[in-house]
């Protein structure tokens, strides 16, 4: 699948931040969405990422796809991962992520 192909709305071009649960640790997302499809994606801690591939929107989900590891890496390289958009708004974006969910707020 070409995600950047698939639509890129508006609503979600941006840098968003947050942060996810890894084991019983939280770790720092920074996840920059461009309007041409293509996505910085950084997490701290010590399973550090800085990635970056493509990006899309489809059936209710925001897709990405790392294919460039700067630092780290994650067993889905190369793979298209979604997750279910279950909330947006102008400041904040809320996914469904296995049992739960990763908050991200718009950086200004």
């Amino acid at each position: 699948m070409n995600l950047r192909g698939l639509p890129h709305p508006d609503a979600l071009v941006g840098d968003w931040t947050g942060t996810r649960a890894v084991g019983d640790d939280d770790i720092a997302v920074d996840m920059e969405l461009r309007g041409n499809g293509k996505v910085r994606y950084q997490e701290s801690g010590a399973w550090g990422m800085d990635a970056s591939g493509t990006w899309g929107y489809a059936d209710h989900s925001l897709c990405i796809r790392l294919d460039r590891f700067d630092k780290g890496t994650r067993p889905w390289k190369g793979k298209i991962v979604g997750w279910e958009l279950n909330q947006l708004s102008d400041k904040d974006m809320i996914l469904k992520e296995g049992d739960g969910e990763l908050r991200l707020s718009r950086r200004p």
